[in-house]
């Protein structure tokens, strides 16, 4: 369910999660339990509460997430390296890293490759 905040719209942890792993392979697929740690450990994931501690993210809550997967599971770095790299950007868009934002700029584009192909191909099947 999306709740919308000052014309933004804030997403659940579960929709954050199916979001990100309907992008990602079986076998790498993200959980809660991982996105409320990694909360914990980088402070540029800032969830609003609800009454009940109920957490919300927004847009830039969900790209740092996929960053900060992107970093510990495809590039394989501590969560002392991320920490360190998230610390020298100030939003996502400002990262120098070039080979660390273009393996996360051609994995996004992949992702978004494979979901066009398979509409396209469900499209031809059904049509």
């Amino acid at each position: 369910m999306k709740y919308k905040n000052n014309s933004q719209y804030l997403f659940s942890i579960s929709e954050i999660v199916k979001t990100i792993n309907s992008e990602l392979k079986n076998n790498e697929k993200i959980t809660t339990h991982a996105i409320r740690f990694w909360e914990k450990k980088f402070s540029k994931i800032k969830a609003k509460r609800l009454d009940g501690n109920r957490r919300l993210y927004d847009r830039n809550n969900l790209e740092t997430i996929r960053l900060i997967r992107f970093l510990l599971k495809d590039k394989g770095l501590s969560i002392k390296g991320a920490q360190s790299i998230l610390k020298e950007f100030k939003k996502l868009d400002d990262y120098n890293s070039s080979s660390v934002k273009n393996a996360y700029l051609k994995m996004n584009f992949k992702n978004k490759a494979k979901k066009l192909l398979n509409k396209i191909k469900q499209i031809k099947k059904d049509g």
